[in-house]
């Protein structure tokens, strides 16, 4: 027997507490375990964790007490969605272990959200392909009942696929970036179609049968419909109606999920129209090199790993991987979910895991999503991959902490803040990022008492937004952006600090925009057009031009912009009370402080 294992007694058809006995150690093993086990030593693993709608016999009666730690081995993957309802104490928590310590197993255990896809026919000929000229390198596959084209998430190996569509986006991981999109005048666009002589000149009626279209609507988002009618003779496709489309500027579309415009390895199509047993036909150009019938190419049918619910309390998820969920829902296609309706979640920590190739139909919450999170803290992550969907999302609640997460390539708000209090985000780095609206981070819609420190975010929309919150504190952040604002400011903030940041755009314009009245900006070394220098002795920001960095900073051209011998900005700042940099050193080195997120040492 390993661990510490509760003695169990059968209550109501349920395995339930015996008197004075302790918490138990269970373990999982997907491949090899077995409901009808005990679960209690790795030679007896159950194949499914309780909470598990699909677990049967022992898992299925095991209701998980304080204290109580739940062992997935390590490189196993788990397919299937693990509902985390039951609570722990303060001190006990319930923990989920993919094998932190790497004593069970090899690395991590994978909890997944697809299923192999197997069965691949090759197209035999054009007509099967609609006619694409590439028809001998598309195969095609009937994928489960209920699977969309929009949340399919096909995966080949540990590569993300991706729709195909039209006109192709340079990065097809980013498919509603506008700029790549086709553009016409904004009369020829309504709430339900669209005209375009230029691209929509094909001649049969049915060429667009199956696809979708996404328009840019009000206010800056992209608006996904299924085409319901095309009418070569008037080059107008039709759809379900959007949101309004922009009328003081020309408009933008594109096509997608359609066979004949597959074009490049990797691109797929999903049939709207299921076949009659209820699966769908997908269509496939696979990436070069790879045997299809190996099952390397998997399909996401599961919309959450785990499910926190109900208010669940003192649990604890730590050490897994976490990946190809997938929902049509924005609450779907999410790592780990923390959703109790008017129930807060409370003492939920979610800690060193990887999340990876999780998508929605449209801003999916992605990696981790906490609705009303009480003491919550979610650290040491890395958050990757997740097309059209957040990094970490918090909708209202108090006391979160989200630190030191790494997040790369997020579809939309990277780390968002709705309506939070009494909260902080630190030390967490964000990098390429670029879909729309995925700024790096975002404090919302009535958050108050929020810090914002030792941040570092870099190829992203906006890096930090603020907007009508209260006593926001933005501190030593290092941010870098090659197009727009470094920081923003959308207005309606009260004692809003922006203090001792390095705020860095690559043109020769303002990085930090401010637009509310009732705000602090000191010690900020931020990009800016002429005149080079402090701002004032009162605030002693620091404006510079792109031509000036080599002399302020150590590598500016590498991303390294701690200060250099000899820079201006060097015991230059007002003393602010905070005792240490973005690095972590005492502030102040010298005199007074520096200006800008780093202090300067010999």
């Amino acid at each position: 027997m390993v661990g510490i294992v509760r003695a169990l007694v059968l209550v109501g058809g349920l395995f339930g507490w015996a008197s004075g006995v302790g918490a138990a150690t269970y373990f999982v093993e997907f491949d090899n375990g077995k409901d009808g086990a005990s679960g209690t030593s790795e030679q007896t693993a159950w194949k499914h964790c309780p909470g598990d709608a699909l677990a049967t016999e022992t898992p299925a009666k095991v209701q998980l007490r304080p204290g109580d730690i739940v062992r997935f081995k390590g490189g196993v993957v788990y397919r299937g969605s693990i509902a985390a309802k039951w609570s722990g104490e303060e001190g006990k928590p319930i923990t989920y272990d993919g094998n932190s310590d790497g004593k069970w197993g090899t690395g991590r255990a994978v909890i997944d959200g697809s299923e192999p896809v197997t069965e691949w026919t090759a197209c035999k000929g054009p007509e099967e392909a609609r006619g694409n000229p590439k028809w001998k390198s598309i195969c095609w596959a009937l994928l489960p009942k209920g699977v969309l084209p929009g949340t399919a998430n096909l995966c080949e190996g540990e590569k993300l696929l991706w729709i195909a569509q039209s006109p192709p986006q340079p990065d097809p991981f980013y498919m509603d970036k506008i700029e790549h999109f086709y553009t016409v005048p904004n009369k020829d666009v309504t709430t339900t179609s669209i005209v375009d002589s230029e691209h929509l000149n094909q001649k049969d009626e049915h060429y667009w049968d199956d696809a979708q279209i996404m328009v840019w609507v009000t206010p800056n988002v992209t608006d996904k419909r299924a085409v319901t009618q095309f009418i070569p003779s008037e080059n107008k496709i039709v759809f379900a109606k959007t949101g309004e489309p922009y009328r003081d500027r020309p408009e933008h579309y594109a096509m997608y999920n359609c066979v004949q415009i597959m074009a490049r390895p990797g691109e797929y199509v999903v049939g709207a129209s299921p076949e009659p047993d209820g699966r769908v036909k997908a269509f496939l150009l696979p990436l070069d090199g790879n045997d299809l019938s190996a099952g390397k190419v998997t399909v996401s049918v599961r919309g959450v790993g785990f499910d926190v619910v109900g208010g669940a309390a003192y649990v604890t998820i730590q050490g897994f991987r976490i990946q190809k969920m997938s929902g049509p829902a924005r609450v779907e296609g999410v790592g780990i979910r923390a959703q109790g309706g008017n129930k807060e979640t409370q003492h939920l920590v979610v800690r060193n895991n990887v999340f990876a190739w999780l998508r929605s139909a449209s801003r999916g919450y992605g990696g981790v999503f906490i609705d009303k999170g009480r003491h919550c803290r979610v650290e040491d992550n890395r958050i990757f991959e997740c097309p059209l969907s957040m990094g970490i999302l918090v909708g209202g609640g108090s006391n979160i902490l989200v630190q030191n997460n790494t997040l790369s390539r997020i579809g939309a708000q990277c780390i968002w803040y709705m309506g939070v209090s009494d909260s902080q985000i630190i030390g967490n780095t964000i990098t390429d990022s670029q879909g729309t609206h995925s700024n790096g981070i975002s404090v919302y819609q009535g958050s108050s008492n929020i810090l914002v420190r030792n941040n570092t975010v870099s190829n992203s929309n906006i890096a930090i937004t603020v907007e009508r919150s209260t006593n926001v504190t933005v501190c030593y952040n290092v941010c870098r952006f090659d197009g727009g604002y470094a920081m923003a400011d959308w207005g309606g903030c009260t004692n809003l600090k922006i203090h001792n940041n390095t705020l860095v755009r690559q043109t020769d314009l303002p990085a930090l925009s401010v637009s509310s009245t009732s705000y602090e900006a000191k010690n900020n070394l931020v990009t800016w057009w002429a005149p080079t220098g402090e701002d004032g002795k009162a605030t002693r920001n620091y404006h510079f031009q792109q031509s000036l960095s080599p002399s302020l900073f150590v590598d500016p051209a590498k991303g390294d912009y701690h200060v250099k011998a000899g820079s201006p900005v060097i015991n230059r700042g007002l003393d602010l009370n905070y005792t240490q940099d973005h690095d972590g050193k005492l502030v102040p080195q010298g005199e007074a402080p520096e200006i800008g997120a780093y202090e300067y040492s010999k």
